[in-house]
Formats: structure tokens, C-alpha cells, sequence
């Protein structure tokens, strides 16, 4: 059982990748890919380490070539940039999960370590703003609350009355606060749930809303 002095000691990684223009970017993503490669701690990351790689060259290549070239060279080292923070960014979020808040492990990732701040406990529910059918056929939007402390959300789904018989299913973990749940058959009835995950732990699980797509 977590005590809130334990829950006090837990570490955290930091992000501050728009404050980066693409050099240093490129050193932050190098030296993330060096501490993973080999690591006990993080051995499966969401994309490869070869990929990440891949990436690395990629972005090298175009920031050099971005200095000198015109608008096309420097569109395609901003597109690079924004793949890279997208990677990073989801590399940051599995090192968060795998690693919950130990700081032996999170100083091992090649991310900063983020200040120690007022202890922040486990996130409160979530609450659902909102569950509605796009305008497009077999596709709902989910929304809800952002919690302090929460790095990512899960969210769950039924399809049956969860009063009744509550089979949920993690369909999706993100940094957002809105889903789109795609592929679903039309009119008929889905209950979606969201928790909050933060350092100290996952929230309960939100009020289900129904919805049903068009």
C-alpha cells in the first residue's frame, strides 16, 4: 500500500521540446536514443531504436540542408521537427509508464529530470465533457476534463450496459483529453470511460457515457 511520503519521492522526466529549435532537438534525440540503446529499464520502446535513428539522420540532413537551401528544404526540416517531437514525445510517455516514478530508472533515459515540486497524489476522476457522433459514418468524439498531476489518460469502452455486465477494454492511452473512436457500427450502443494516470498512480474510472455513432 502507497504512503504519501512515498508518493512525495516520486520522480518525473521533463519536456520542453517547443523551446527547442532543430539543433538542439537533434542533440536531445541522440543522446535519448544513446541511453536507451542497451537499457534493462526501457527494452521496448514505442518505435525502434533503428528508426529512431533513421529519424536522427533525416533531421540532420535537412537542418543542414535548411541553412543554405530554400523553401522547400526548409519545409521539409520543419515537418522532420514535428516528427521528432511526436516521437520524443511518446518515447517521454512509455519511459513515464515503465519507469513510475523511480529516479533511478528515469535518470538512466537520457530525458531531464524534472524539479521536485509539492507532492502531487494520485489524480482525481475525470469527468466527460462530452460523447457525440461526428459526421462521419461509424466515428464518435470523446471529451474530458484535464486532472493535475495526470501525464495521460486511458480510455475504456463497453459494449454492454456496464450497469448490467461491465466488460471494458482499453482502447486507447493518450496525452490528450479527446478521442476519436473510429470503425464503430452505426446506432448502436458504446459506453466509454476515461481514468487519468499520473505519477502517483490511476484515477478511478470516470462516469460512462453512451454514445452512439451515425
Amino acid at each position: 500500500m502507497h504512503t504519501p511520503n512515498k508518493m512525495a519521492t516520486k520522480a518525473n522526466i521533463r519536456l520542453a521540446l517547443f523551446a527547442l529549435r532543430a539543433p538542439a532537438l537533434l542533440i536531445l534525440f541522440r543522446h535519448v536514443i544513446a541511453k536507451l540503446t542497451g537499457n534493462v529499464f526501457f527494452p521496448d520502446p514505442p518505435h525502434t531504436l533503428a528508426a529512431m535513428n533513421t529519424l536522427a539522420d533525416e533531421l540532420e540532413t535537412a537542418t543542414k540542408n535548411a541553412l543554405q537551401g530554400g523553401l522547400a528544404e526548409r519545409e521539409l526540416r520543419n515537418t522532420l521537427v514535428e516528427q521528432t517531437r511526436t516521437v520524443l514525445t511518446q518515447t517521454a510517455n512509455y519511459v513515464r509508464a515503465e519507469a513510475n516514478g523511480d529516479r533511478q530508472k528515469l535518470s538512466t533515459c537520457g530525458f531531464d529530470l524534472a524539479r521536485s515540486q509539492d507532492p502531487i497524489g494520485i489524480p482525481t476522476v475525470p469527468h466527460i465533457k462530452s460523447g457525440k457522433a461526428t459526421g462521419r459514418t461509424g466515428e464518435v468524439d470523446i471529451r474530458w476534463t484535464k486532472e493535475r498531476g495526470a501525464f495521460v489518460s486511458k480510455v475504456l469502452r463497453c459494449t454492454t450496459d456496464p450497469a448490467v455486465d461491465p466488460k471494458w477494454e482499453e482502447v486507447a492511452i493518450t496525452t490528450r483529453t479527446r478521442y476519436f473512436a473510429e470503425g464503430l457500427e452505426p446506432y448502436k450502443a458504446y459506453w466509454f470511460a476515461v481514468t487519468a494516470i499520473g505519477a502517483a498512480g490511476e484515477s478511478a474510472m470516470s462516469e460512462p457515457v453512451l454514445v452512439r455513432a451515425a
